[in-house]
């Protein structure tokens, strides 16, 4: 039988909030059981989460991140400078 651990003890390995361990189990990409002792709580893989917590394996964003978290694209990673940006708000933007 696998082993499991709780949500608190799985974002305590990772370094995440545990909120961050219950979007992962709503978006399917930790597996996770109801807690046999209070089935309001769940239990989390155990198998799934050292794979998260060892770098090189590969996540489950897909792209070898260890991290459970997206990465985000800023306006400086398209090009984008901050007058422009300005720019643009005050031409587009109406408040309602």
């Amino acid at each position: 039988m696998p082993a499991y651990v709780t949500v608190a003890a799985a974002a305590e390995t990772l370094g995440v909030k545990r909120r961050t361990i219950w979007r992962l189990i709503n978006q399917g990409q930790l597996r996770a059981i109801a807690n046999p002792i209070d089935r309001r709580a769940k239990l989390v893989s155990q198998e799934d989460v050292e794979k998260l917590a060892v770098p090189g394996i590969k996540g489950p964003m897909g792209d070898g991140s260890h991290y459970p978290w997206p990465s985000t694209v800023g306006a400086a990673d398209l090009g984008v400078s901050s007058d422009e940006v300005e720019e643009w708000l005050e031409a587009n933007w109406r408040p309602r």
